[in-house]
Order: structure tokens, then C-alpha cells, then sequence
């Protein structure tokens, strides 16, 4: 049997979808414009950076949780409060500013909008991963 190319469609029971998808610069952000990747990035930090300034004041994380709307589905509760104890302020409001600036530098300048998106992206994760 042959190997399949990235791309190539499956010829069996009417399927036509690629058994590899094709590569891509930026699987991620396909279909999408980055300036609206950086957007949808900024929501959950700021609702993290929310949460912490609450917590900061001296309320419990529990209530805090419970008081978010939209409520944070059960399911991702003990994920949300690891992110929660895993940001600090400084570090969001650097996240925070970082995506500002992209959006920014790829609506007002030559550089190449994806370029911009996928470094900030990294970045970002990178500071996450940073203790």
C-alpha cells in the first residue's frame, strides 16, 4: 500500500477528508485573521488577571469561581485555579500588553500579521511556563 502525501484525499466510502492535512504556517490560527487570534487570546488572561486582583484583595479563590460569569464549567475548576496560582500579576499584565502591542505592530506596520500573531503566541507561552 502506498504512503499517503500530506493532503491527498481518501478514495474509500465516500470520505473526502485528507488523511493527513496539509501543512501549514500556522495550523493553529488557520481560518482565522491573527489580530482576532490575539483578541480571543487577550479574554481569558484578562479574566485570569480578574480573578487574581480579587484574590489579591483577600477573597477566597472558591468564591471568586463560583461568582464568574460565564460560570467556569466543573470539569476545568481545578485547571482554572492551577492557571490562577500559575500567573502572576506582573507576568499577566506583561501577557496582556504583549498581545496589545502585536495587535498594534500588525494593523500599523509591513510586518507580516501571522509572523507577529505566532511569536506572540510563543512568547506568551514561554512566560507562562516560567516560574
Amino acid at each position: 500500500m502506498a504512503a499517503r502525501r500530506a493532503g491527498q484525499r481518501c478514495q474509500g466510502r465516500g470520505s473526502h477528508r485528507p488523511i493527513v492535512p496539509p501543512a501549514s504556517p500556522s495550523a493553529a490560527t488557520r481560518g482565522h485573521r491573527p489580530p482576532d487570534v490575539d483578541r480571543q487570546a487577550r479574554a481569558p488572561l484578562q479574566r485570569l488577571a480578574s480573578v487574581r486582583e480579587s484574590v489579591n484583595r483577600g477573597e477566597s479563590l472558591e468564591t471568586v469561581i463560583r461568582r464568574q460569569r460565564p460560570p467556569i464549567h466543573f470539569l476545568r475548576e481545578q485547571s482554572f485555579k492551577a492557571q490562577v496560582n500559575r500567573w502572576s500579576d506582573e507576568r499577566l499584565a506583561d501577557a496582556l500588553d504583549m498581545l496589545l502591542e502585536a495587535e498594534a505592530l500588525s494593523r500599523t506596520t509591513a510586518v507580516p500579521a501571522e509572523a507577529v500573531c505566532g511569536r506572540t503566541l510563543m512568547n506568551i507561552a514561554a512566560l507562562a511556563k516560567a516560574r
